[in-house]
């Protein structure tokens, strides 16, 4: 989970995302190869909202993506089929 008012890495992104009401921020990747990786990203107006649950469900919808892609050979800027 990240703070947003507390990171100053990506001042651009930063001012974005706060001035949109978000405060907290959280990135699940899922490695699909050794060149792409895919992340399910999360936004909320409330500091830390998440438990740890919630975050392993996230992360493990993160890896099915991941797999799916894996399996199908989705090519980068193709949809995934349903």
């Amino acid at each position: 989970m990240l703070d947003i008012a507390a990171d100053e890495r990506w001042p651009a992104w930063r001012t974005v995302a706060l001035d949109a009401g978000f405060r907290s921020a959280a990135a699940l990747p899922a490695v699909i190869d050794n060149d792409t990786t895919v992340a399910l990203n999360l936004y909320a107006e409330a500091l830390d909202p998440w438990d740890r649950d919630a975050l392993l469900a996230v992360d493990a919808l993160a890896q099915v993506v991941a797999e799916k892609i894996r399996n199908v050979g989705v090519l980068p800027g193709a949809s995934v089929p349903a």
